[in-house]
């Protein structure tokens, strides 16, 4: 086995009259002895860095070659290239330590896996009681039907990410398609989210403060904005991430950028291409609604400050009607303050991550830990952000609770609650027959 040290120019040191050339590079520090016929004798010392030289059974080399430098009496501190080749080693290679302890991976465990099952029915019932309901089909519902679609997607696939950074770090034993999904949905619903996000805080601006100009807006035209919204999702993330990410063989002991990533993950083929994409599409879907949102959701609560002063000073003789509108629009910053809220918490450490690993190099083991926590950090967040959005949108709407209340109880086999749900025939009977009775006529309810 040959083992060939190439370093960059080192300094050789020599005091005056001495036989011996005292050499320290970034692989090795040997020790270079040349005698009267200029046969050259090396020792080695240490390796540093991962690979360890066995020097039980041999612990001097000899070469051939005159060291392309002069012994002369008055030679000091040259700065020489070289290249020196030893022979017949035996190297043992140092054991890759990954980034996170079994306890780790124990405690991720436990934090995700319950927040999976309960992100994904939770977001599967939100999504069965706007689909039902013909009380929740206003153009906000339309869009937090397909937040909870998109939560929900990400719900399911949720658990390969922690499989990829857990169990499978050293060894992807899935099949590619599941490697790359993991990094393809996750991309898919992150853009689609945070569009999703900047389109409701919108729609909520101009509703306050141009309402005539939002009633425009029909729920065919946001369904077709919806449906280009994922379009565009699917071109921008999913397709490049499922490109670009894959399960490759990662050199440990070696100086590839790659070496210290998880065996799923960056195809090396494809960094630079990546770099290029991160610095185009992460400003546009990424940095760009982030910051509107901030900016939108003080401007709102500015809006609804100043029509208050204004109704007061107009003395408003309709106080019904003013308490309605105050009521209304209490349970708009709610909803959208909780909406938010949820997303600034589940993707802004998410979103720090990226820009860190982008950012620094992890060079030593103490970097990848921190890469490592933060991840997992930041990966829990969102995650936990996904379990609240559905609470919060019950929260914030006394239509959704009262819908949500009524479908689990038929589900669980509440009777009161299934006979409500017969299609409305009990209540709309009921009110029928009170009609009926008003007018004179006996009406006869049959409710199969």
């Amino acid at each position: 086995m040959n083992s060939v040290i190439n370093p960059p120019r080192e300094r050789f040191d020599k005091d005056r009259n001495a036989d011996e050339v005292s050499v320290t590079t970034e692989a090795a520090r040997f020790v270079v002895i040349e005698d009267e016929s200029h046969v050259t004798t090396v020792e080695l010392i240490t390796l540093a860095h991962t690979t360890d030289i066995s020097t039980s059974n041999i612990t001097t080399m000899q070469m051939t070659t005159t060291l392309p430098f002069s012994y002369a009496a008055t030679t000091y501190n040259k700065t020489v290239d070289y290249n020196i080749t030893f022979n017949n080693l035996t190297t043992v290679q140092t054991p890759y330590e990954v980034p996170f302890s079994y306890a780790a991976i124990i405690v991720s465990a436990v934090l995700l896996i319950p927040m999976a099952v309960f992100g994904l029915l939770a977001n599967l019932i939100t999504l069965i009681v706007i689909a039902k309901s013909k009380t929740l089909k206003s153009l906000f519902n339309h869009l937090l039907f397909s937040l909870c679609l998109s939560d929900m997607l990400s719900a399911l696939f949720s658990p390969l990410p922690l499989y990829r950074q857990t169990w499978g770090f050293e060894k992807w034993l899935l099949t590619q398609p599941l490697c790359k999904c993991s990094f393809a949905v996750d991309g898919l619903t992150t853009y689609v989210t945070t569009i999703h996000i900047l389109l409701f805080a919108t729609f909520r601006l101009i509703s306050i403060k141009w309402p005539i100009s939002f009633k425009k807006v029909s729920i065919r035209q946001i369904r077709i904005i919806i449906v280009c919204v994922w379009i565009l999702g699917f071109a921008c993330a999913f397709v490049p991430y499922w490109l670009m990410f894959k399960g490759v063989h990662r050199e440990r002991n070696s100086n590839n950028p790659d070496a210290n990533w998880s065996h799923c993950s960056l195809d090396p083929a494809w960094i630079n291409e990546f770099i290029t994409y991160y610095k185009i599409s992460y400003p546009i879907f990424i940095y760009f609604p982030m910051a509107s949102i901030v900016i939108i959701c003080p401007a709102i609560g500015i809006v609804i400050k100043q029509r208050r002063f204004k109704s007061r000073t107009a003395n408003t003789e309709d106080k019904e009607s003013e308490r309605r509108l105050r009521k209304k629009e209490r349970n708009a910053i709610l909803q959208l303050a909780f909406i938010t809220g949820s997303f600034l918490m589940g993707y802004v450490p998410n979103t720090a991550h990226v820009v860190y690993t982008t950012n620094v190099a992890l060079e030593n083991m103490s970097l990848r830990v921190l890469e490592w926590n933060l991840y997992m950090l930041g990966y829990i967040f969102l995650r936990f952000s996904e379990c609240l959005n559905p609470i919060f949108y019950n929260l914030a709407s006394s239509k959704m609770r009262k819908e949500s209340k009524k479908f689990l109880k038929s589900c669980f086999g509440c009777k009161p609650c299934q006979e409500m749900d017969c299609g409305g025939v009990a209540s709309g009977s009921s009110q029928g027959q009170s009609s009926g009775s008003s007018n004179g006529v006996r009406t006869t309810n049959v409710v199969l």
